[in-house]
């Protein structure tokens, strides 16, 4: 039955135009106006977050350095979210193709060191058993642009898993209280790190992998994301990368 309703929704697509996934302008997959959303070069983003920013939760300690193509908000909001729920594959192309870019323009300004691995956001077992781990997609297009850029990766490895519900929605309390990402029994990552998502909101996701990847021997020096949520007021959306630990992997070396 469910492949009979997949048919038939193909069939009704060439008969009934679909509007743009970001706009709703007719007739189109993806406008111009919408694909030129995901043409900016990444910019910085974790200092309009909880939990990724300098300081958290009173403790001093180092911000993880956080690049996005977009805010996530209007057009680009709604095209991630029907990409996620696969009521529109057609974004797909678009989306791993600003991945893709962002990564090799991120890696034109490092400098090459030792390899890195990409690991992708934990996703909970439901969207995985729906096909639906979209992020795990990204992470082999953020992996191949790296490598496209001239960095070195060393591949894609897939080891966080997430306890329960999604964290993004919890307080900064709640989190605080329990942790919610583990590693796969019998799964291991060292070296240096780069985390790939698709939106950060308060950062707790990619926190609480950083802190999971760290406490099992890797170092992560940084994250990548399609969209960030902006803090209202926020004047940190700023272009290009800055002197972080992500530059400095050649020292690791």
């Amino acid at each position: 039955m469910g492949h009979l309703r997949r048919v038939s929704g193909d069939l009704l697509s060439l008969t009934i135009p679909r509007g743009c996934a970001g706009c709703g302008d007719w007739d189109r997959a993806v406008c111009s106006n919408c694909r030129r959303l995901w043409a900016a070069s990444p910019r910085r983003c974790e200092e309009d977050t909880v939990h990724l920013a300098a300081a958290e939760f009173g403790r001093a300690r180092l911000a993880l350095p956080t690049w996005a193509v977009a805010p996530y908000q209007g057009p680009a909001r709604r095209m991630i979210l029907a990409w996620k729920s696969a009521r529109r594959p057609d974004t797909a192309v678009v989306l791993l193709a600003a991945g893709h870019r962002a990564a090799q323009q991120l890696a034109a300004q490092l400098q090459p060191g030792q390899k890195v691995v990409v690991v992708p956001a934990p996703s909970g077992w439901r969207r995985r058993a729906a096909r639906r781990f979209v992020v795990g997609v990204l992470a082999e297009a953020v992996a191949a642009g790296l490598s496209a850029g001239g960095y070195p990766v060393a591949g894609v490895a897939d080891v966080l898993r997430s306890r329960g519900g999604s964290i993004r929605r919890l307080s900064a309390g709640a989190r605080r209280r329990g942790r919610r990402v583990r590693l796969r029994r019998g799964r291991q990552v060292s070296g240096p790190v780069v985390l790939v998502d698709d939106v950060v909101t308060t950062g707790a996701t990619l926190a609480e992998a950083r802190d999971c990847l760290d406490g099992g021997g890797a170092r992560v020096h940084g994250a990548l994301v399609l969209a960030a949520t902006l803090r209202p007021g926020s004047s940190r959306w700023r272009a290009g990368p800055e002197p972080d630990r992500l530059s400095k992997l050649a020292a690791d070396g």
